[in-house]
This record gives structure tokens, sequence and C-alpha cells, in this order.
């Protein structure tokens, strides 16, 4: 099944479309979306071997990276690992990870999550966005931005 997800980044803001693979050992992002979405990674210790659904090598090869992308559905907001490979077509692969953590209810009939969609953000634009809005509150009480936001702009 696929979905439509938006994801949230410091480089951009983008609709992405995620397959839904109960079949997935992990969570998935093709190199070329990490690569669009301008997201770090960081390196595996050891490289993890990867086929294909069909049995095949897979183009890239072993492995080597991951990168942490903040999951929210249903209200629930979940740090989850995805592993960078070639995934041919597709942008990404929710996983188990994904359906053991959020446990989705899957209206099958119209392909879609019955209790809200699913939003992608990095783990820098989480915390931007958190520092923003506690200066927006700040802002709000005294009419003064906090003196890291003045640091920031300057």
């Amino acid at each position: 099944m696929k979905l439509s997800i938006p994801v949230h980044t410091m480089h951009i803001m983008a609709e992405q479309t995620a397959l839904l693979d109960s079949g997935a050992t992990e969570n998935f992002i093709s190199h070329r979306t990490w690569r669009e979405l301008g997201i770090g990674r960081h390196q595996l210790d050891k490289p993890i071997p990867v086929h294909n659904v069909d049995g095949t090598a897979n183009r890239l090869g072993h492995i080597k990276h991951y990168c942490w992308l903040q999951v929210i559905h249903n209200k629930l907001e979940k740090l989850q690992c995805f592993f960078l490979t070639n995934l041919g077509k597709d942008w990404m692969i929710l996983g188990y990870p994904f359906l053991q953590e959020f446990n989705p209810t899957i209206n099958w009939t119209t392909g879609n999550l019955t209790k809200g969609g699913v939003e992608l953000q990095s783990t820098k634009f989480r915390h931007i966005k958190g520092f923003l809005k506690h200066a927006h509150k700040v802002f709000a009480k005294t009419g003064i931005l906090p003196e890291k936001v003045e640091l920031f702009l300057k």
C-alpha cells in the first residue's frame, strides 16, 4: 500500500510516497530521496548485506548508512531509523518497526490509514520548530524576543 507523506526538513518541505510493507524488516529511504531532502546520515559500524524483493543483489550493494526521522501518526511521535539503499522506483518503505510502534488501522478498501496520515520530520527541523515555538510564547508574553533568537537572527 502506498501513502503520500509530508516530509519536513531544514532544507525542504515535500510530499513523498512511502510504501507500507509488513514484509520489510526495517524502514528504508532511497539514497536519492535522502540526498534531495538534505538530511544527515550516520555510518554503520558493519555494512548490512541487502537483497531486493526478487532476490537479486541491490545495485548499491551493502547498506552502509542510516538516518533518523521523527515519525508522527495519530498524535504519537517516535524517532525511527531509516536505512539508506537503492529502492528502485520507491522513495521510502515503512516496514515492521513503523507497524509495530504505531499499529495503524488500515482501511483496505480505500487504501488509507483510518486514524490520520503519517508525517516525517528531520531531527534538526524538529529542534528548530520547538525552539521557535518557545520563542513565540516568550514574545507573546513579553513583547521581547529571547536573546538566543536575536543572536540567531544576526
